[in-house]
């Protein structure tokens, strides 16, 4: 549409022309952003909001994180952000390569917030400000495929056995950024979840 910033709607077009899907659902797993990329605009068309405004709304204010924030455009300042570095193909270095065209692409990344706040993002899903404990005893249990075998993937969340203690936990990287996550949502504050079959080395427990 002659605008430099790719939208999630500009890349759904893409996903359009891929053809089949590569297997029916629940015949396994496979971690797939373009479905998280869908998910934020089905949200945003749900809500009647951007995914920046829902999330400020449903999650950042209740929780009071003050730095978080969507970066879905590219005049939207955070202060102090890090920015993306890769090697210099020279070999000389390090180059910033803060401008990707996908940058802005939301729903399987472009969150920003400090430590403090992803600190209170943590602790918040141990209490049901943001979701009732049933459904986040939902997002923390593995699926069942449709063979009957267990897949460690549940709402967003990877779910396993680690140490002997339930744990939740994901992992991501990006453009010069790497991140991850680990829960352990047996060991925190009072919320308890159901007991559900955890995962063990990626066969059921």
């Amino acid at each position: 549409d002659g605008d430099p910033v790719l939208t999630n709607a500009d890349v759904v077009t893409l996903y359009e022309s891929w053809g089949e899907p590569a297997f029916q659902p629940g015949d396994r797993y496979e971690y797939s952003n373009p479905g998280y990329e869908v998910l934020g605009l089905i949200v945003e068309r749900i809500s009647g909001r951007s995914l920046g405004e829902f999330l400020e709304k449903n999650i950042f204010e209740p929780l009071g994180m003050k730095s978080a924030v969507v970066r879905e455009r590219s005049n939207i300042q955070i202060p102090n952000r890090a920015v993306e570095y890769r090697p210099d193909p020279s070999g000389s270095g390090w180059i910033e390569e803060d401008d990707h065209p996908l940058n802005w692409i939301t729903g399987a990344g472009g969150v920003y917030a400090s430590l403090d706040d992803l600190y209170l993002w943590d602790q918040g899903l141990y209490t049901e400000t943001l979701a009732s404990r049933e459904t986040l005893g939902l997002a923390f249990t593995p699926t069942t495929l449709n063979d009957g075998s267990i897949s460690e993937y549940g709402f967003g969340w990877r779910v396993s056995d680690r140490l002997g203690h339930r744990a939740v936990h994901h992992g991501g990287s990006w453009v010069g950024f790497r991140a991850a996550i680990i829960r352990y949502i047996d060991d925190g504050p009072a919320l308890e979840f159901p007991e559900k079959p955890f995962c063990t080395r990626g066969k059921p427990s």
